[in-house]
């Protein structure tokens, strides 16, 4: 932080995530001061970088949907968020975790974590993991997403929170389990009354035990190679470093 308000002085020159603010390809950025959450000296930069979106997802999806002695199944379980999911889940006391990847190089990952690999391709065990989840988290939509909803049996839950395939989750008759519909900015209010900074204090430590994957830093004038890692199937978590463009 360079500049504050009297009230928070004491941040200047230590690190925050100015959330909510205008202006994410900006060096500088304006933010509400109570939306300036400072980052412990402890988390490392690439941790911090990426602390704000998919763990506070994750985090809140867990607190609405708690996982103790439950089978979870996750969608997209390559995806950044489900990562923090799947790892959390199991923190957590979940029975058991599944997860549904695409890209073949990402079971390894799965396997180091705790998380059983499911391949989109393996039907039939899609379906049997479907069966005997208590709660789905959703990440893709489209025709996984029906097939699991459709097989999920009665007093469970399935949780859209994405829609990596681009396709909604068409609902037929017959659905046993509870549908719900997540998305972050729903909640936005709730976490403003508290507070970010309370809100933050839940996510740090999740952080601490259980990092991210390391992503792979590219400097800002290589924007374009980034996107091409964003797009490679099992590609690492991209992260640009503007301070190169000072």
């Amino acid at each position: 932080m360079v500049e504050a308000p009297d009230s928070l002085s004491h941040m200047v020159g230590r690190r925050v995530l100015p959330l909510r603010g205008e202006g994410t390809w900006q060096t500088l950025v304006d933010c509400p001061a109570h939306h300036a959450v400072e980052v412990p000296e402890a988390v490392p930069d690439l941790v911090a970088a990426r602390a704000y979106i998919n763990p506070m997802a994750a985090a809140t999806m867990l607190r609405l949907w708690p996982v103790r002695d439950k089978v979870v199944l996750l969608s997209g379980a390559g995806s950044s968020c489900s990562e923090h999911l799947g790892r959390w889940a199991i923190s957590q006391g979940a029975k058991r975790v599944m997860g549904i990847y695409r890209s073949e190089n990402r079971k390894d990952r799965l396997h180091r974590m705790g998380i059983e690999p499911i391949s989109t391709a393996n039907i039939s065990a899609i379906l049997t993991a479907s069966a005997q989840a208590d709660v789905a988290f959703d990440a893709l939509g489209g025709d996984i997403a029906r097939c699991v909803l459709e097989r999920m049996r009665g007093e469970t839950d399935f949780v859209a929170y994405g829609l990596l395939t681009g396709k909604p989750v068409n609902i037929g008759a017959g659905v046993r389990a509870t549908y719900h519909r997540f998305h972050m900015r729903d909640h936005f209010p709730v976490l403003a009354g508290r507070g970010m900074q309370a809100a933050f204090a839940e996510i740090w430590p999740l952080l601490a035990e259980a990092p991210p994957s390391p992503p792979r830093v590219f400097p800002a004038q290589e924007w374009r190679q980034a996107l091409a890692e964003a797009e490679k199937p099992g590609g690492q978590k991209p992260i640009l470093d503007l301070s190169s463009l000072a």
